[in-house]
């Protein structure tokens, strides 16, 4: 209590002065010079958040030969029922077993499938327990002598996920679905999966029905009349396509796209597709081309009609092994998951590194679909941008914009990077996955462009086209070159992204524009934080340009900083505004007792007394232009 209370009169004494050395000096000084930022990578002087440089992890897992686990042959048998109005497939899954595991048990991952188990017995018809959690199915004790366990149950396809989407369908004349939304899987770890087939020996897949159907599905042929496939020895690859990629059948009809990569097309709609839905679809196809080069018939894309029942669109899947998405489109999110869909169709098939996939190297997975799902939309023409009111932006410059507010204003923000991925809360994981990750993936693209590499989609495809996993520290020095160590110590947090691409907000975006766009932001990541938290740790701080003649009389007097000079030359000439708003934001840190922008400092100085304190001084300086 006496350590708080000491802490509190130190604060008002700071306050007590600084009000003082305001009122002395308002007229005897303005608007400091400060030198130009001649350190492209400057390090951050203000922030108390000191980051080690460890970013980009690579933690090699090895398999164990001597895990206690269940081995066995894994059979799917998918029986679609006679009357597709009711949407319900039979699903048979048979294990052959090799090994039982010391507790004789074995574990399958649901994922998405709520439907309980009305079957499980060994070879001789012996009931076999089961248990069943949200995402697990355990099933055991077996008995020892069993060499065979079978399990059956129903799903329903065509489950709506809201009014615009559903999940698969079921016609007299069309089935497709997505694997992990039928076929439950092994439930192995991540390093068992590597070598999964230390534990699962093969598998099979057959599909038994009376329907008059062709078949695109993993593993075969497309548009072949076998519907089955088989593979022994799986990878984590196989269990990855299996799971994610899409089950089409029916009849279809083959479409060149004009640049290499086929695509089939539902033949309900073959030859009847909307133009603009056609435009929109062969603008990605090419976009997306252009980066990874044309898929193959291993990875084929399926264009599907929309449900009868809502029009609403059908999602199929989208895996290494195949996607399927509906191809008309009603709405601006449509033509959003209609490239989605085809980036990770180009990117699951063409990159293969099974950790690009997980922490830490999400912002590599997510992050640069995100980027280029934007950045395709960019392609579209002005005709489809006005038919679905679309709001294409793609601004990198505004993106600087809130990184360079954000960063400063949040030191904890700034210091966010891959090491931490799996443990942000929303706000955190919003700030970095929206904010942070693209203007770093600008850079790298960047970085990697000045090698003499085809940008960093063409790098990963140089180096993690096979099943193993790719250490990223090894690909960013070998792509990024001498470029390696500003990457690192940027997105560290050890480092402020400098202005490399020379934008300049001034003269093209308008104080109130850029006000709107960070009070936004801003308003967004503190909602964010309240409901992570609890509580209102982080608040909106409200945004409003002071008179510039008094305000930076102040500042000089008070020495106010919120960074180097060479960061602060640089941001100014980014963005007077910008600048102007960082330098209230340290004023009102001063004003509150805190002589620096630290992780601590802001932490403790969003209170009630701050604010009307800062809210008193805006109200002396009067605004700009009022």
């Amino acid at each position: 209590m006496s350590l708080n209370a000491d802490n509190k009169h130190e604060n008002n004494d700071k306050e007590k002065n600084t009000k003082e050395n305001i009122s002395t000096n308002r007229s005897e000084g303005s608007k400091r010079q400060i030198p130009r930022w001649v350190t492209v990578f400057a390090p951050i002087a203000a922030a108390a958040v000191v980051v080690a440089i460890v970013v980009f992890l690579f933690k090699p897992n090895s398999v164990d030969d001597s895990v206690d686990q269940s081995k066995f042959a894994l059979h799917y048998t998918v029986v679609p029922n006679d009357n597709p109005r009711i949407k319900v497939l039979s699903i048979s899954i048979r294990m052959d077993i090799n090994k039982l595991s010391s507790e004789r048990m074995i574990y399958m991952y649901k994922s998405g499938i709520l439907s309980p188990i009305l079957y499980c017995a060994d070879e001789n018809g012996n009931t076999i327990e089961t248990d069943e959690t949200t995402d697990l199915l355990a099933i055991g004790p077996i008995n020892t002598a069993s060499k065979r366990v079978t399990i059956r149950y129903d799903v329903v396809v065509g489950s709506t996920l809201n009014y615009i989407q559903t999940y698969g369908d079921f016609y007299e004349d069309l089935l497709v679905f997505t694997g992990e939304r039928v076929m439950m899987i092994p439930y192995l770890s991540y390093s068992q999966l590597k070598q999964a087939y230390k534990y699962v020996s093969s598998i099979s897949f057959n599909l038994e029905s009376n329907y008059d159907w062709t078949a695109i599905i993993p593993y075969q042929e497309p548009m072949s009349e076998n519907c089955s496939f088989y593979v022994e020895k799986p990878t984590w690859g196989d269990f990855s396509a299996i799971s994610r990629s899409s089950y089409c059948f029916g009849q279809f009809e083959k479409q060149d796209m004009g640049a290499g990569s086929a695509v089939y097309f539902d033949k309900a709609i073959a030859g009847n597709g909307q133009i603009l839905s056609m435009e929109a679809l062969t603008t990605f196809v090419s976009y997306y081309e252009n980066l990874f080069g044309s898929l193959t018939t291993d990875a084929p894309l399926v264009m599907l009609r929309n449900a009868t029942e809502n029009n609403a669109a059908i999602l199929g899947g989208v895996g290494a092994r195949g996607a399927a998405v509906s191809l008309e489109v009603n709405a601006a999110d449509e033509l959003q998951t209609m490239s989605s869909t085809l980036y990770h169709l180009f990117f699951d098939s063409k990159i293969k590194a099974p950790n690009l996939r997980y922490p830490p190297n999400s912002w590599l997975y997510s992050g640069l679909a995100n980027y280029h799902v934007l950045k395709s939309g960019t392609h579209l023409s002005q005709e489809l941008i006005n038919m679905y009111s679309m709001n294409v932006i793609d601004e990198p410059d505004m993106d600087y914009l809130d990184y360079l507010y954000f960063s400063i204003k949040e030191p904890g923000f700034l210091a966010l990077n891959p090491s931490m991925e799996g443990n942000m809360d929303e706000a955190e994981g919003a700030y970095y996955m929206d904010i942070k990750v693209p203007v770093m993936i600008d850079l790298i693209e960047y970085a990697i462009s000045n090698t003499g590499d085809a940008g960093f989609i063409g790098a990963l495809i140089d180096m993690a086209s096979e099943e193993k996993e790719l250490n990223i520290e090894k690909f960013m020095k070998a792509k990024c070159g001498s470029y390696f160590e500003a990457v690192t110590r940027c997105f560290s947090g050890n480092a402020i992204l400098p202005n490399y691409n020379s934008f300049k907000l001034d003269g093209r975006v308008s104080d109130e524009d850029i006000t709107l766009h960070l009070t936004n932001t801003d308003t967004t990541l503190a909602n964010l934080y309240s409901h992570g938290h609890g509580y209102i740790g982080y608040i909106s701080f409200p945004l409003f340009l002071l008179n510039t003649d008094v305000f930076y009389i102040d500042a000089e007097a008070l020495d106010i900083s919120y960074s180097t000079e060479e960061i602060q030359t640089e941001i100014e000439e980014f963005s007077s505004t910008l600048h102007q708003y960082l330098m209230q934001y340290a004023m009102f840190a001063k004003l509150a007792g805190y002589d620096e922008l630290t992780y601590e400092n802001v932490k403790s100085m969003y209170t009630e007394n701050n604010f009307n304190i800062w809210m008193e001084y805006c109200e002396n300086v009067g605004f700009k232009d009022s």
